[in-house]
């Protein structure tokens, strides 16, 4: 049992393995009913490191190619937001998520068994097919769920306040 007075965590995680500040974090992050967990799944994927640091990344491990590599995942990330706008409605939103969550984890896994056994080409793959899971669903999603679950007169004012906190 976590001894915190300010969290009770879930009973899926308590465990005398896993730290009290974990099983808080875990019960709140992945078993509250609150809305904001997509947006925190949003900010807690890496995609802004991903985005930033890949020109470098890639420039090291592939320096002939580097430059094309981040310009390609730039167009794919454009292209890659215009399926969300039909899939969201045919697969549903908690589908989306979980299945974009699932990608972008298992390619972000193969980045860094790529980068550290010297398989560039891998890594690189696992960047695009990064950027693309993201795209799809948990870049989207969030700012769909901000309008559908609040009121309309403050659904702007929540929206500018998701962008201002990511």
């Amino acid at each position: 049992m976590c001894p915190s007075p300010s969290c009770t965590p879930h009973p899926r995680f308590e465990s005398p393995f896993i730290s009290c500040p974990l099983q808080c974090w875990l019960s709140n992050f992945l078993v509250s009913e609150d809305v904001s967990r997509p947006t925190k799944a949003h900010e807690s994927t890496g995609i802004n490191a991903v985005l930033y640091y890949s020109n470098d990344i890639l420039s090291k491990s592939l320096p002939e190619f580097g430059p094309y590599i981040s310009i390609g995942i730039t167009v794919i990330n454009v292209i890659m937001t215009f399926p969300p706008i039909i899939l969201i409605e045919k697969l549903g939103r908690r589908k989306l998520l979980f299945g974009s969550a699932l990608g972008a984890l298992l390619s972000l896994v193969v980045v860094g068994y790529g980068l550290n056994n010297g398989l560039s080409m891998a890594a690189s793959v696992a960047i695009v097919l990064f950027v693309m899971s993201f795209a799809v669903g948990l870049g989207p999603i969030p700012f769909v769920l901000i309008p559908e679950v609040s009121p309309p007169h403050v659904s702007n004012l929540l929206g500018v306040i998701r962008l201002l906190t990511c």
